[in-house]
């Protein structure tokens, strides 16, 4: 496997979610802070989204109507047990729906900052500890 590039330019195959593809295997927890949030993105690093036993987000209020919609499908979900049942019957979930169930397990933490324009770009990673790194990228 080849060294992760130290600067993620976003030229040819250099790019964020290249980065976090390979990161997120090794990362313990991750934070997140982000002026526009799309759930589509855990979509992008499936499966590797899963492996941290948290992430924590901190979006700006500018995000999509699927985005919202699914956020507040995993609210309203957080009592209903249909995903519990879907679990067992198989322990892979994937997709949004398995998105929804990392939101209602708070293993995926959401805030919305409303204040302000909110336009951060940082994504701050903690490794496993059998790393010798952490990691941060900051746009």
């Amino acid at each position: 496997m080849s060294k992760l590039p130290v600067i993620i330019d976003n030229r040819d195959k250099n790019t964020a979610q290249a980065a976090l593809v390979r990161i997120l295997p090794n990362l313990k927890k991750m934070d997140v802070a982000t002026g526009i949030f799309e759930i589509g993105s855990f979509l992008q690093l499936e499966p590797q989204w899963q492996t941290p036993e948290t992430i924590r987000i901190l979006m700006g209020d500018e995000t999509t109507r699927t985005t919202k919609s699914e956020i507040l499908k995993a609210i309203i979900q957080e009592s209903n047990e249909s995903i519990e049942i879907q679990k067992e019957s198989d322990d892979t979930l994937t997709g949004l729906a398995a998105v929804r169930q990392a939101i209602i397990a708070k293993k995926i933490l959401m805030k919305v900052f409303t204040k302000t324009k909110f336009h951060a770009k940082c994504y701050l990673m903690e490794s496993q500890d059998h790393s010798p790194v952490d990691f941060a990228i900051v746009g």
